[in-house]
């Protein structure tokens, strides 16, 4: 939800684990870790912007290994650049390390993240995923429920299939804090003050792109939408050859932000359809 494949990668180096880590070996439970840092370039309000990420997942696996719970983390940060308005911001150690640990100068966004994956007869697999994104200590608390991203995956561990995946995902992004009872701090997500390019690069929006960006505000201008989004995917075969495709739809209603509404609401539908020849 925070970061896609819509945006160019940018240059950076990256330190992960490449399959979980055992922690507790006899009670299933593991670990998942990445570490990154991204140059974001000129093009954009805040020159030469830094972008940190990392994350974190614990990983529970039940004895039979048919059963896996797994809890994330993500947290995401812009800093240090040179802005046209606010000048130098602050870039030594002492700043990465405020960053780091969420530090309220630099454009902040977390993710949480919750799935259960259940293995079923006929080498099928149920996945069922939870993300709940925020960009403040109160949408940290859960404030901003129920955004978020609302998923299931059926996926086949036999390619050769006619259908070997289904998804369906449900988007919502309207509260963003507003239903908080007091001291209300609009979430805006992907925009920032100062870092107003918000969350792009190279004029594409990072994380899902059902948000909004504008070229000539250079800023997101939709971030209040509803989506449904289905995808299938399988293989057309004979004795021979096999043809794989994908099918993806979307369905969003958009809202526009809170206080910049769009007028009237937009409903926005994509497809795509893709064929291995």
């Amino acid at each position: 939800m925070i970061w896609s494949l819509n945006a160019r990668p940018m240059p950076g180096i990256q330190f992960k684990t490449n399959r979980p880590v055992m922690i507790f070996p006899y009670d299933g439970i593991a670990l998942e870790a990445s570490w990154n840092e991204y140059l974001m370039g000129n093009d954009r309000f805040v020159a030469d912007t830094r972008l940190h990420y990392k994350y974190l997942k614990l990983i529970y696996t039940s004895p039979r290994e048919d059963i896996a719970l797994k809890f994330g983390f993500h947290h995401a940060a812009q800093w240090a650049g040179d802005s046209p308005t606010n000048g130098s911001q602050p870039n030594n150690f002492k700043s990465y390390i405020k960053m780091f640990f969420g530090g309220g100068f630099a454009n902040q966004l977390g993710m949480y993240e919750f799935s259960f994956q259940r293995s079923l007869k006929d080498n099928w697999d149920l996945n069922l995923t939870y993300n709940y994104m925020f960009e403040t200590l109160q949408g940290g608390q859960l404030s901003n429920l129920p955004d978020g991203r609302y998923s299931v995956f059926l996926d086949s561990r036999t390619d050769r299939r006619l259908v070997n995946g289904v998804l369906y995902e449900f988007y919502y992004t309207r509260n963003q804090n507003i239903l908080a009872n007091s001291n209300f701090q609009n979430e805006d997500y992907f925009n920032h003050a100062i870092y107003q390019s918000g969350w792009t690069n190279q004029r594409r929006i990072i994380g899902l792109p059902f948000f909004d960006y504008d070229e000539k505000q250079d800023a997101v201008i939709g971030n209040k939408f509803v989506a449904h989004h289905i995808g299938l995917s399988g293989q057309f075969f004979n004795y021979f050859e096999t043809y794989p495709y994908q099918l993806l739809l979307s369905y969003i209603y958009k809202d526009g932000r809170h206080g910049t509404y769009y007028t009237p609401s937009r409903e926005v539908f994509a497809g795509m359809f893709s064929l291995g020849i």
